[in-house]
């Protein structure tokens, strides 16, 4: 992402996650906790749709831009919940995996997987 990128989403997701000054004893933290969101959640984007690939040179896909910005509240609105696999209160319930993402937001994503490359008879020959 270029710095344009990353300050429409962080323009988003500051609508979507309030400055609190119960929370937030200054402005800038706040900020920068927004910031390490987009972060996180680009590299756990990544990291789901590259499995089994070095991303760390990938872009993040702009059509998961939207995404993003619903992974971070969703960390967000998990915090102080570590290590939370199963809740159900009054009927309502929740499962998360390991990332504390939902499963119906981290299944929006499909991982991309590699073909394996056909070996073309001269190299079978040397292969033999």
């Amino acid at each position: 992402m270029d710095s344009t990128d990353i300050n429409k989403q962080l323009d988003k997701l500051q609508r979507r996650i309030k400055y609190n000054s119960d929370i937030w004893e200054k402005k800038p933290d706040y900020d920068a906790a927004l910031k390490d969101l987009l972060e996180d959640s680009m590299y756990i984007g990544l990291s789901i749709l590259y499995p089994f690939e070095d991303f760390s040179e990938k872009k993040f896909p702009k059509k998961y831009y939207n995404w993003q910005i619903r992974c971070c509240v969703e960390l967000y609105s998990l915090a102080g919940r570590e290590n939370l696999a199963s809740y159900s209160e009054n009927g309502l319930a929740w499962t998360m995996f390991k990332s504390g993402l939902s499963v119906d937001l981290l299944n929006e994503l499909t991982p991309r997987v590699g073909v394996p490359k056909r070996i073309s008879e001269s190299e079978s020959d040397t292969n033999v």
